[in-house]
């Protein structure tokens, strides 16, 4: 009775172990998102080749790019079914320090001030669009910037809260006056209008934008950048640990199955129809224009 009697104890011990096992593991499988069963992701579609607007789609089919795949893998990933909320590029990183959305995948380069402010995952690469900064210009001036000095005097704008602002700001500054924009649409207009003389962009942009406008072109010129912001990150609100955990389980998976090339060729044919615009948004996702 006694040997019977420790066994039961034994056994029940085993199960109340593995059932605390279990709740373990599922708890550390959760990811709490903003939407159950949802995976909200900003952006702001007004970037070539990584987001941008199809004009001939409507709804969640609208937006095409890099991190359009990117965000539809890894939401997939997780089981998780992807709402893309579109808006403002500065909007779009208070949304995810505020817990509007769950994270946001925009072309976003390695900053301190981002890795201060939010959960930066592992980098991921998109082809050539952020490793090289460089400034669009009139197709008069084409290639007559090779230095920082080369830009006295003269008006270059940037989209705010950008990479290509940082870099101006610390490269370009008492050389050239500055003015940042809340969308790169309307940076481009400034340039056609003439209000500006040029627009810091990464090189990926800047090659699909002078390919289809033949008044634009590259001047030549390439801002330093540090090593750690030649790729790209994706934001994710500070103390979501699990959820950062799983995002960077995707982009390893993606990685390994060597599919960031293949997105990236698609995503430039794309933004090179006819069909791809840039689309800008206000701070509360409503859309306030569509550019080429």
């Amino acid at each position: 009775m006694k040997k019977l009697t420790a066994v039961l104890l034994a056994l029940t011990l085993v199960l109340a172990l593995g059932g605390c096992t279990e709740k373990l593991v599922d708890q550390t499988k959760k990811i709490d998102t903003a939407k159950e069963g949802v995976l909200t992701v900003a952006m702001s579609p007004d970037f070539l080749p990584m987001e941008f607007v199809n004009i001939e789609k409507e709804g969640q089919e609208r937006f095409e790019g890099f991190d359009v795949f990117l965000a539809n893998y890894i939401a997939e990933d997780m089981g998780l079914t992807l709402e893309l909320v579109p808006m403002e590029f500065s909007a779009c990183q208070s949304a995810v320090a505020n817990g509007k959305v769950d994270l946001s995948i925009s072309g976003y380069s390695y900053t301190k001030e981002r890795a201060d402010r939010f959960l930066l995952s592992d980098t991921y690469v998109a082809g050539n669009n952020g490793t090289k900064q460089t400034v669009i210009v009139a197709k008069e001036n084409e290639g007559k910037f090779e230095t920082a000095e080369d830009f006295q005097g003269l008006t270059i704008c940037y989209q705010e809260s950008s990479l290509q602002q940082k870099l101006a700001k610390a490269q370009l500054n008492r050389i050239s006056i500055l003015k940042g924009y809340a969308d790169l649409g309307t940076a481009v207009e400034a340039l056609r209008s003439g209000s500006v003389d040029g627009v810091a962009v990464a090189e990926g942009y800047a090659k699909l934008v002078t390919a289809q406008n033949p008044d634009f072109a590259l001047s030549g010129f390439y801002f330093e950048v540090d090593d750690s912001s030649k790729d790209n990150v994706i934001l994710v609100k500070q103390g979501s640990t699990a959820l950062l955990t799983a995002v960077n389980k995707a982009l390893a998976k993606a990685k390994k199955d060597e599919l960031y090339d293949g997105w990236y060729e698609e995503a430039k044919e794309l933004a090179a129809r006819p069909e791809a615009y840039l689309g800008t948004y206000d701070a509360n996702g409503n859309e306030t224009g569509l550019k080429k």
